[in-house]
């Protein structure tokens, strides 16, 4: 680290977080929009957070 010092390293960090948060953000939409299969058919999206279950905690 001495070579490069301290705001080179970070920067780099900061570089290469970023280059993988575009990239997944990249990833999750082409999941989106991708067309869906003829021999699979992709189920209606659902909130996945919710407990299927009955009761007061849901």
């Amino acid at each position: 680290m001495a070579q490069y010092g301290y705001a080179r390293v970070a920067l780099n960090a900061v570089v290469l977080g970023a280059a993988f948060y575009v990239l997944g953000l990249a990833l999750v939409a082409a999941d989106r929009f991708r067309p869906a299969s003829r021999l699979a058919p992709r189920p209606p999206r659902e909130n996945r957070i919710s407990s299927p279950a009955r009761g007061p905690l849901k």
